[in-house]
């Protein structure tokens, strides 16, 4: 299919996933349940998101169901879902399908009809960024994608420790002090498809020391400030908490123990959907 080309990394991999169905069923060729369970599984919020009154949990079981009686929903005309999906994207000025678009493409073939939501961005024009947090955004830098829509955080809990201890990337990169990052593209997709699961939500990132874990990082608090993220990740605030400066010196003051353990009790939020940040911890300086 040449037209493969023509997805992004994340459609490519939801894609492939989807052919694998099947074959976990006993079937021969993919139908329309094979895909919509491949995206209910990997991407069960933005799913939620598109699809008006789409409980992802209880489709899943009956999308299972179904094909444990052997029904696929139909033969699935692969070829015009994959020229639908990237049709979809060249009228809003994307020349790549995203999984966004495959998944409105699937719900829609499904019945479901899909509400209103953020598209990612085509090509709009430079807008101000108003954040509560940051009386003016920093200028505009070269090669950066233009900030199309207000970034306001959803976090709702103080975090008067992560502040502390942490690094805000997104108050970073609305003040323009985050470098351009290039060449991330299917590093930084796999880590905001984890995000977006249901489940098992937590990216980790290994490598040694310098090879740009916290540069993919830093280039998703940009996508997340510019808008050009999946509705799950919309408003969501990143910070960066070096794991040394957590555990320095707390074993000989009480006060340092205390800190340590305030600050980790935020650990657990990590990568939640709810109104609380993503931390980004690292393990080395």
């Amino acid at each position: 299919m040449t037209q493969l080309a023509s997805l992004r990394p994340g459609a490519q991999i939801l894609w492939a996933e989807a052919l694998k169905v099947p074959g976990r069923f006993g079937h021969k060729e993919p139908g329309l349940n094979h895909f919509l369970l491949a995206l209910l599984e990997r991407h069960a919020p933005m799913a939620e998101s598109l699809a008006a009154g789409l409980s992802a949990a209880t489709y899943i079981r009956t999308i299972k169901e179904s094909l444990e009686r052997g029904d696929s929903g139909g033969n699935l005309d692969t070829e015009g879902l994959l020229k639908e999906a990237v049709d979809l994207a060249t009228q809003t000025g994307r020349s790549e399908a995203s999984e966004r678009d495959l998944a409105s493409v699937l719900l829609k073939k499904a019945g479901f009809q899909l509400v209103p939501a953020v598209p990612w961005k085509s090509s709009p024009q430079p807008g101000p960024v108003v954040s509560p947090q940051v009386d003016a955004p920093g200028e505009q830098v070269e090669g950066m994608p233009p900030r199309a829509t207000a970034y306001r955080p959803r976090a709702k809990h103080p975090t008067p420790k992560l502040e502390q201890f942490g690094r805000d990337l997104c108050r970073e990169a609305l003040e323009g002090k985050l470098p351009v990052i290039l060449g991330r593209e299917i590093e930084l997709e796999a880590v905001m498809q984890t995000l977006c699961r249901w489940t098992k939500r937590n990216p980790i990132l290994v490598g040694p020391a310098g090879v740009g874990k916290t540069a993919i990082v830093e280039a998703l608090a940009q996508r997340i400030v510019s808008g050009d993220v999946r509705e799950p990740l919309q408003g969501l605030r990143v910070f960066a908490v070096q794991a040394s400066s957590l555990v320095a010196g707390a074993s000989r003051s009480p006060k340092s123990r205390r800190s340590t353990s305030t600050t980790a009790a935020a650990v657990p939020t990590i990568g939640s959907r709810s109104q609380r940040p993503v931390c980004h911890i690292k393990d080395s300086p």
